[in-house]
């Protein structure tokens, strides 16, 4: 197993740990619900990274859960490169870092992105 690999797994298990999220694959399928909903609403831009903000959910996750009416809420960051043809309040073929993806959920449900953008 690579290094990266491993730091990417040990990362994933920290993550969940420290979220209290009661599903072990919780982060992975949020994870894989902005992977989707940015390739679909962001086409031709690039998702050069995703990561759980663990500090932003344990401050803040529990004011974004329960605005939904939801029991558990993670906030991811990013960096992004918009596409050339990119519509909206963002600049064509730029760089952005610092992107947030909140998300909620009721215990043990399936996630629903609810926000994006900058925190």
């Amino acid at each position: 197993m690579t290094k990266r690999i491993l730091a990417a797994v040990l990362a994933a298990m920290l993550a969940i740990a420290l979220t209290g999220c009661s599903e072990r694959g919780s982060v992975a399928s949020a994870e894989k619900l902005i992977r989707r909903n940015f390739a679909w609403k962001w086409r031709g831009s690039e998702l050069i990274e995703l990561r759980l903000d663990i500090e932003a959910t344990k401050s803040a996750g529990g004011e974004w859960a329960e605005r939904y009416g939801d029991d558990e809420a993670l906030i991811f960051v990013s960096s992004i490169k918009t596409a050339d043809d990119i519509e909206g309040s963002l600049s064509p073929n730029e760089f952005y870092t610092g992107w947030q993806w909140i998300l909620t959920r009721k215990e043990n449900g399936g996630w629903k992105l609810r926000d994006c953008g900058y925190g």
